[in-house]
């Protein structure tokens, strides 16, 4: 009996090249440690070489680029009677940020474009101060200085404006309520008897006069209690800098020995 065509086909296996199959893996395609290790041996110099010079040129960046320091001037804000700060240290902020600080940084650049000076203003933590904050080198330590000193004659100035009416309103009553403590006492002494309702309102005068005296002593200006002091430590990060070199200078080493090896090795299958 012949064999039909379909028994040929199921006694016949399908024979499939392995390349076609999507999962092929081929051991030639492989990237080998070992030659990458052999190629940062062989290229060892590109390697030492790049490093080395990402090194040198943080050194001499470090070594160029002057030292800053951050200056620091803390503002003690003015009072009035009974200890009332004069303005609040988020409103004398916002002053200064907002108004102040732009207007005088507009002026000092025009007239000494070479100080490029910034200025922050911020909060002590559990106080009632501000403090002004400038990055600079030493030798912008005089011009940092009447910075500061600039924007607290503002601010001061403003202060001593705003709770001048306040004291002149006290010393006023002062001068009134002495002239009446003096008119007492004449007439006072003018009674040969005792006087119990004089004596009160005397009492009660003297009271009132130690007591504005009392007011009027405790109004204070704004001002810098110790100046402009600046940081102890630099501000450069030199040692940061430094560590981050080594680690970059590493990286591109081994980048350009393998980018070297590969072109050694393409030049090799080129001439052969």
């Amino acid at each position: 009996m012949a064999n039909k065509p379909t028994d040929t086909a199921i006694n016949n296996p399908i024979i499939i090249d392995p390349k076609m199959i999507n999962n092929y893996y081929d051991q030639h395609n492989e990237i080998s440690l070992v030659d990458l290790w052999s190629s940062l041996v062989k290229q060892k110099k590109v390697l030492f070489s790049t490093m080395l010079t990402v090194i040198v040129l943080a050194i001499v960046y470090i070594m160029v680029v002057p030292e800053t320091y951050t200056y620091r001037t803390n503002i003690t804000i003015g009072t009035q009677a009974q200890a009332q700060l004069i303005d609040s240290p988020e409103n004398i902020i916002a002053s200064l940020n907002n108004l102040i600080i732009p207007r005088i940084l507009t002026r000092q650049h025009v007239s000494q474009p070479d100080n490029k000076l910034d200025v922050s203003a911020s909060i002590p933590q559990n106080t009632n101060s501000v403090l002004l904050n400038t990055k600079g080198t030493s030798e912008q330590k005089e011009a940092i200085t009447e910075l500061h000193q600039q924007l607290i004659t503002i601010l001061a100035e403003y202060h001593q404006n705003k709770a001048q009416p306040i004291l002149d309103y006290l010393k006023e009553e002062l001068t009134d309520s002495q002239a009446m403590l003096a008119e007492l006492n004449k007439k006072a002494q003018s009674f040969s008897g005792d006087n119990e309702q004089i004596t009160l309102l005397l009492i009660n005068l003297e009271n009132s006069i130690r007591q504005t005296k009392r007011n009027i002593a405790e109004f204070t200006p704004t001002h810098s209690t110790i100046g402009t002091v600046p940081s102890v430590k630099s501000t450069n990060k030199s040692m940061l800098i430094l560590a981050v070199s080594i680690v970059l200078g590493l990286f591109l080493g081994i980048f350009s020995a393998l980018f070297a090896g590969f072109i050694a090795k393409v030049k090799e299958q080129s001439n052969v």
